[in-house]
């Protein structure tokens, strides 16, 4: 049913954007990252989760936020086709870490120094851990203290939660996509958001 449902879906808004503009999009954002410890990895590489993803949630677990957390697994495992997410309640068995809290939580949970230093100065980031195309697993941070807004903070959410996926890049093209550079306050896939992400994790 999950495959029919996303043929049906694809055929359906392929219709309304073009091939090309749907290649280009896909092109931006998942070529290469911000954030990345890669080895062996070049800038342009595609990678993504090729075993199911495993979340587990560090910090403060407010209630709003978990719930978006939810609904945004349901969203991403709708769209997904090659693997399933889960949250987990067990630290070890995670491939996805969600730290919730301040920097300064954050900093005593992690020692790398690299993203001690984007801690600082980010409302929220993603470091992803591939080898060539194979993604092994992702960091995301939401400073929970420094956004005031609950809305902001389920879009920071949203957008870091998906570029642990492989979709690492931001533009400047679609203001109602998730990963548009500037500030934003989206708290939903575009209709190109689903295309690119069905896109990356279609089955071959």
């Amino acid at each position: 049913m999950k495959m029919i449902l996303s043929s049906l879906f694809v055929m359906f808004y392929a219709s309304i954007f073009s091939q090309d503009s749907i290649n280009d999009y896909y092109e931006e954002i998942t070529s290469g990252s911000e954030f990345r410890s890669a080895l062996g990895s070049d800038s342009k590489t595609k990678f993504k989760f090729q075993k199911d993803v495993k979340i587990y949630v560090f910090g403060e677990k407010n209630d709003t936020l978990m719930l978006e957390l939810n609904k945004i697994i349901a969203e991403l495992n709708d769209l997904i086709e090659t693997v399933n997410i889960e949250i987990v309640s067990d630290s070890t068995k995670s491939n996805i870490d969600i730290y919730f809290g301040s920097g300064e939580y954050f900093r005593s949970q992690r020692s790398e120094k690299f993203i001690h230093n984007l801690s600082k100065i980010a409302q929220g980031f993603v470091v992803t851990y591939p080898y060539y195309e194979i993604l092994n697993g992702s960091l995301v941070f939401v400073n929970t203290e420094v956004i005031d807004n609950m809305t902001r903070k389920k879009h920071v959410l949203r957008e870091e939660l998906t570029q642990a996926f492989g979709f690492c890049n931001d533009s400047y093209k679609y203001p109602s996509s998730i990963f548009y550079e500037r500030y934003s306050r989206v708290t939903e896939y575009s209709e190109l958001d689903k295309m690119i992400i069905m896109k990356h994790y279609k089955i071959q």
